[in-house]
């Protein structure tokens, strides 16, 4: 005796949970938790702060890769402590600082919460990442080992950035000449 089986239960997958039903949109929310009370006025919805993805794994990959702190011993300790910054970090989301779009050259890490500028927590450059200074927003491809200019300027999507040239410039103090 044998039992015919509904098309959607004789597939590959072994699902044990009822489908879902389709999802409603994000800035609504779901018309079970809809809001009943009609004596209150209607009132804005707080703003979400902006989630930015963990790329803390890409980072540290990008670190190891001989293109970011090259291969020689000297930099050895320079990788190990930018590897150890990143560890100890609270944040998930990080953005490698490189020199300029022609030179690149790793710099420094920055740490990105989505919710202000990013902040400096290993090597040099400006304490926070400012978007008027940004020359160009990059990906890192592990792939390629190498970094990839983004068409975007979202701190939130890249891995890393280079500087205009005259955020490199050291400022003279007030009477010096030369």
């Amino acid at each position: 005796q044998q039992q015919q089986q509904h098309p959607a239960e004789n597939s590959n997958h072994n699902h044990t949970q009822p489908r879902k039903k389709q999802s409603e949109p994000f800035d609504q929310p779901p018309s079970s938790t809809a809001p009943t009370n009609n004596n209150t006025a209607p009132s804005q919805p707080a703003l979400p702060v902006q989630q930015v993805p963990s790329n803390r794994i890409i980072c540290r990959n990008a670190i190891c890769s001989p293109s970011c702190l090259g291969e020689s011993a000297p930099n050895e300790e320079r990788r190990i402590k930018a590897l150890k910054d990143i560890d100890a970090a609270e944040g998930n989301h990080f953005i490698i600082l490189l020199r300029d779009p022609n030179n690149m050259k790793f710099r420094g890490i920055y740490l990105y919460t989505g919710e202000d500028l990013p902040v400096r927590i290993h090597g040099s450059g400006p304490s926070r990442l400012k978007p008027d200074i940004i020359a160009q927003y990059l990906r890192y491809n592990s792939g390629a080992k190498d970094f990839r200019p983004l068409t975007t300027s979202d701190f939130g999507i890249c891995d890393g950035v280079s500087l205009k040239p005259h955020a490199w410039a050291k400022k003279k103090p007030p009477g010096s000449h030369r």
